[in-house]
């Protein structure tokens, strides 16, 4: 029986980054994908429009999905790594970005990209998820409204034997992620760096 778990990471955003240009580097995909060490290169596909017409994950406007196909490396021990390839499927928001990734050993990825002022209350009963287990790195506090983050709600769902180790993998690599995102802005002097999508050189 497959069981669900749900990580709720918050980067603060720095006050020289506008959220408009955090939300037009999510949007871009490429930043996403080259501010994880472990994915090697990603190509567009056809969107699977079959596999997601009834995942009521996504919004209705289709014109804002893409899909890519993704490979990635991955320990296992010590320093050896395993390949991975999976399709991953895209979708813009006003506020953000959601991504769906059907990663190998039937473990299936949602991901919530939300770009929002610090304060601004629960992010809702899709977060928490109803008696399944919900890790956060900090709560919401909307006595402070200083400044902006981008929160990440990522569920998973899988195999039980599997998901101790899938879960754990995709914490860490989200949480670094997300701080190496931050910063590739912060280096970019608010996000004027190109980034190219693509194989990574």
């Amino acid at each position: 029986m497959p069981v669900t778990q749900t990580f709720i990471i918050r980067t603060p955003m720095p006050a020289s980054i506008p959220p408009a240009t955090v939300l037009a580097h999510l949007h871009q995909h490429g930043p996403v994908f080259r501010a994880n060490d472990s994915i090697t290169a990603w190509d567009a596909i056809p969107v699977p429009y079959a596999s997601i017409a009834n995942d009521p994950f996504f919004f209705p406007d289709a014109d804002s999905i893409a899909a890519y196909r993704v490979r990635e490396t991955i320990p296992i021990l010590g320093s050896v790594r395993a390949p991975l390839r999976f399709p991953a499927v895209f979708q813009n928001g006003p506020t953000g970005m959601r991504v769906r990734v059907d990663a190998p050993g039937g473990v299936r990825v949602w991901t919530q990209y939300i770009v929002r002022k610090r304060g601004s209350g629960p992010l809702g009963e899709k977060a928490r998820g109803g008696g399944e287990e919900t890790w956060s790195d900090g709560e919401d506090d909307a006595s402070d409204s200083r400044g902006w983050e981008m929160v990440e709600i990522l569920r998973m769902q899988g195999p039980r034997l599997f998901m101790p180790f899938a879960s754990g993998q995709a914490k860490k690599a989200h949480q670094d992620s997300s701080r190496k995102f931050m910063k590739q802005l912060v280096d970019a002097g608010q996000g004027s760096a190109q980034v190219t999508e693509g194989r990574d050189v």
